[in-house]
Order: C-alpha cells, then structure tokens, then sequence
C-alpha cells in the first residue's frame, strides 16, 4: 500500500506540474510564432550612437548587408523620424531600402488609387524607426535592418496638394488595406515567401490586427527560402 501511495503521489505531482507549465509553453510557442513583440527601434540618436563605432563593422559582418538611406534627398522616397528632420545617413538593410525604392511606391500608387487618388508623387515615410539592437532582440527583423515602423505615408497630387494618411487614424480604410494586401503578394512573389496564414494582407506587415501596432503599421521584408520562412528570425 505505501508503494502504491508512493507512486500515486509521484503521479499527482507530475499531473500538477504538467498543469502549471503548459500554459505557459503554449503561450511561448504562440508568442514566438503569431505575436509579434515590438522590438525597441533605435530613436535617431541611439542609431548616431550605436552605428558610429559599429557601422564598418557591422557592413563586413551583418547577416545581411546594410547600406544609408538619404531620407532628404533620394530621388524615389523621402522620410524622417517621428520629431525628428530627415537623416541623410538613414542605417537600413539593403534589401528592404531596394523594396521601398520598388515594391513599396508601386504599391502605395495601387492604394493612392482604392483612396481615390491617381497621378501621385513625392511619396514620403514618417516612421518610428528601422534597426533595432540586435543583441537585444536577436530574432527582430528589425535587429537585422528589415523592417520598418511607418505612422504616416504622404504624398501629392497636381496643384502640389498633399494628401497624408495617418495609420492611427486611417489603419482600418481602404488605402492601409490595400496596401499591406499589394506588399504582401509583393513579398509572395519577389522574396520567395509563403503566405503569412495564408493571407497576403498578414504578409510581411502588422497593423490594426494588432494591439501593439495601432499607431504605426510594422512593414518587412522576411528571411525566406525555397517558399519557407526561416529561422531564428521573425515572420514578419
């Protein structure tokens, strides 16, 4: 009878703690793969700070080649820091200032026209940041300059109208919608990417899907081969 008592206990205790951890291996496991957790992006002054004394050694040793976007002079997009004037030495991966340069105007044109908007130009980027420590956050995109957080996406229309669209405001609309559905066959296409749940929408963005992402809508470009998204990185 003790011998049974014994094993029942043993039993008991490993039924309890299996109770106690599942939860939170499920929550882990969703955290890691559907969540996304925002990463702290460099404010324009960590970026100066971090990047002065790292930047040659990071262009010879980066997973991925980075290069500067001239936020005030490029001849396809312009952009500035929320607060902040443009850099001309935005730190960027050269792999997402190529899709902007491409992809991205292409597809904010298709959602200037859902808005009602033809004819666009001077296509401009308020962001909250692209590169984000990566020896904080080792899996981000962000830590590999692939991703950055937009707030707002101007541009102008004849007559020098400009027309801004505020994610915050206009994240649920048909401009926003548009967009991220255009970005993500985008990255279907020209990244080698499988769909993010099957929905191109979900696809290399996160935005009012959301809580974290009400304000800025976080863009990317995903490390993918062969039409699988790879690890340790992010999926979007």
């Amino acid at each position: 009878m003790k011998i049974m008592s014994g094993k029942l206990i043993q039993v008991a205790l490993v039924l309890i703690m299996v109770l106690i951890l599942f939860p939170i291996f499920v929550k882990a496991e969703d955290h890691h793969h559907h969540k996304s957790p925002h990463a702290h992006t460099f404010t324009p002054l960590e970026e100066e700070d971090f990047f002065q004394s790292t930047f040659k050694y990071l262009s010879s040793k980066a997973n991925f080649p980075i290069t500067t976007w001239n936020e005030c002079r490029d001849r396809t997009i312009e952009g500035n820091y929320i607060g902040y004037r443009c850099s001309r030495k935005r730190t960027i991966s050269k792999v997402l200032f190529s899709y902007l340069k491409t992809h991205f105007i292409s597809c904010v044109r298709e959602a200037a026209f859902a808005n009602g908007d033809t004819d666009i130009k001077d296509i401009s980027i308020e962001h909250k940041g692209i590169f984000a420590d990566s020896r904080h956050s080792p899996d981000s995109l962000h830590g590999q300059g692939r991703a950055i957080d937009i707030k707002s996406i101007s541009y102008k229309l004849s007559f020098f109208r400009k027309v801004t669209m505020n994610h915050e405001s206009d994240g649920h609309g048909a401009f926003y919608t548009t967009l991220r559905e255009c970005w993500g066959e985008k990255i279907k296409r020209n990244n080698n990417c499988p769909l993010f749940e099957d929905d191109p929408y979900l696809t290399g963005s996160i935005g009012k899907d959301d809580e974290d992402h009400q304000i800025h809508m976080h863009l990317s470009v995903p490390v993918c081969s062969n039409s699988e998204y790879l690890e340790p990185y992010k999926r979007r």
